[in-house]
């Protein structure tokens, strides 16, 4: 399993274990339509729901509900009435594998414990042409069903306490991809402040550079109109003293 696998199972196991109060919209694959959902107790009997993060959703027994095939949530309320919805599918069920009085008697038995489904697919592959209404039988499917439940219910807890450490893990590299993330920003500003105080330091320099270089251009200008002067001032004593 990823860990966005385990993520987006943990956001509808949070989801589902809370109170509907807003209603959650769940995808009934069994009937093929799209339904509002304000308690676990609302859905039907066996049939296979999917949640808006593509998990599947089935309320195998009165009151539990089964997410992705592995975690069971409590169902607290049953407002479609479990039991007379099951034995309505079960009757409207053609496939033979149960005669009608078989069926009947099987959700009669095994529904008051929780345990319809285990049971009754163990039945369904051990029991031929025997009544399930036998007392021996009953008390020992019972207790096979509640070693299973524990094993059942210990395989379980293993795989959400690996899943608590991946999603542990992974909230540890978002964590630190964040501050490496953040350290990068960091060092990027302060480089950008540097390269900006430099920026200000050249233009200074290039202010004070083109000052002095009009003072040069003009001192330039300034000598070369004062040297013909200079020149002509020279000249005329020369020529006085040879006259």
């Amino acid at each position: 399993m990823t860990v966005n696998a385990a993520h987006v199972i943990t956001q509808d196991y949070i989801t589902l274990s809370q109170p509907l109060a807003e209603g959650v919209l769940l995808m009934d694959r069994t009937d093929r339509k799209l339904k509002l959902v304000h308690s676990l107790g609302e859905l039907q009997p066996l049939h296979r729901y999917t949640t808006e993060y593509g998990n599947s959703l089935v309320r195998r027994v009165k009151h539990k509900a089964v997410l992705a095939d592995s975690i069971e949530i409590d169902v607290l309320t049953d407002e479609v009435d479990f039991d007379k919805q099951l034995e309505k599918s079960a009757i409207a069920d053609h496939s033979g594998t149960l005669q009608l009085a078989q069926r009947q008697a099987t959700y009669r038995a095994f529904s008051s414990f929780g345990k319809m489904d285990e049971l009754s697919t163990e039945y369904e592959g051990s029991v031929t042409g025997t009544e399930i209404d036998d007392g021996t039988s009953i008390a020992g499917a019972m207790f096979n069903g509640q070693r299973l439940e524990e094993a059942a219910a210990l395989q379980r807890l293993d795989q959400l306490t690996s899943r608590l450490v991946e999603m542990e893990e992974w909230f540890s590299s978002v964590k630190s991809e964040a501050a490496s993330e953040r350290q990068i920003r960091e060092q990027a500003t302060a480089r950008l402040e540097l390269l900006q105080e430099r920026l200000e330091r050249l233009q200074t320099q290039l202010a004070a550079e083109t000052s002095e270089n009009q003072l040069l251009r003009a001192k330039l200008e300034q000598l070369e109109r004062a040297e013909p002067e200079a020149l002509l001032t020279r000249a005329k004593p020369h020529a006085l003293g040879t006259i």
